[in-house]
């Protein structure tokens, strides 16, 4: 797992799973085989490509939620030291990758609904229409 999350914790290498790199033209399978090989020159031979672009998703998966466990103020916990645990209990790997994967948009949308201001406070403004001609305009 370390060999992985080394790979993962590199800006370029996970700018290439990403997709950031468009030049490069690897594809996930792909890279899943530059990491096997990687693993098997730490001598393990028993992951498949599947197994690490499986382990790179769940890996994912605990990041986001670490990331939403957070920006919900840590659900009542003040206490830094619990905040840590906490965090490192959802994804233990969330400090090691949070420098490369805080600014992707699959960790941090660029938009989000609460962005677009959808309604529902009473302070809303109404739509703005044309303007409309006076009466005494009209009469000109």
């Amino acid at each position: 797992m370390d060999v992985v999350i080394a790979w993962m914790a590199c800006e370029a290498s996970y700018v290439r799973w990403e997709g950031g790199d468009k030049h490069s033209g690897a594809t996930k399978a792909s890279l899943a085989t530059e990491i096997v090989g990687k693993l098997g020159a730490h001598g393990i031979f028993h992951r498949t490509t599947k197994d690490v672009v499986q382990k790179i998703g769940d890996v994912e998966r605990s990041y986001r939620s670490a990331c939403d466990w957070l920006s919900n103020t840590g659900q009542g916990i003040v206490d830094e030291d619990s905040i840590q645990k906490e965090v490192h209990r959802i994804c233990p790997y969330y400090y090691t990758l949070d420098e490369v994967m805080r600014d992707r948009a699959s960790t941090a949308p660029l938009v989000t609904s609460d962005d677009l201001d959808l309604g529902g406070s009473d302070n809303e403004a109404e739509p703005s229409l044309p303007p409309q001609a006076s009466e005494h305009e009209k009469k000109r």
